[in-house]
């Protein structure tokens, strides 16, 4: 059982408004494209997408819980950001971000441009597989990084400890 928190802080509330907007956006979006994929392609790549819709509105649902102040919300939240801290890509396998709405990223690739600096406004989840990625690069998103060592540090909710009576 959750203890009920007074209100989390205005940090707390705006991490939770990225995950809030950002996920249902992707999930509405991933959803939609699912539906085309389904009549073009076949149900190997809509379960994909349906696995993408899935990741964002798990993203959605944390971020309510979060605004809440869940303590499960802050665990997950932790997990969600720590995914979207890496971009990389080695030959034949490109992973260019998991984002939630917002990225402020910097990249550095084995071809031109060697260096990329950017900001995405956009829930994104993108990777790719090709013999034509024949180049290594390593990045990091700094927005999330921002946003785990907050919540890491941020206060945490208390979980209610019953007593031999269940009294609090």
């Amino acid at each position: 059982m959750e203890a009920p928190n007074s209100s989390p802080g205005i940090g707390v509330k705006l991490i939770a408004l990225l995950l809030i907007v950002g996920g249902g956006t992707g999930a509405t979006f991933t959803l939609v494209a699912e539906s085309q994929i389904l009549f073009k392609a076949g149900i190997q790549f809509a379960a994909l997408y349906g696995l993408f819709a899935f990741v964002f509105g798990w993203s959605a649902w944390t971020g309510y819980g979060l605004w809440k102040g869940g303590a499960w919300a802050f665990r997950n939240a932790k997990f969600i950001f720590a995914a979207q801290i890496p971009i990389f890509a080695v030959p034949g396998f490109s992973f260019d971000g998991f984002s939630t709405g917002l990225r402020v990223f910097f990249i550095v690739r084995g071809q031109l441009p060697v260096f990329r600096f950017g900001l995405d406004i956009s829930p994104t989840l993108r990777f790719a597989t090709s013999q034509e990625i024949g180049y290594w690069a390593v990045g990091i998103n700094f927005l999330a990084v921002v946003a785990l060592v907050y919540l890491v540090h941020a206060s945490r909710p208390v979980e209610v400890k019953r007593g031999n009576f269940g009294l609090i």
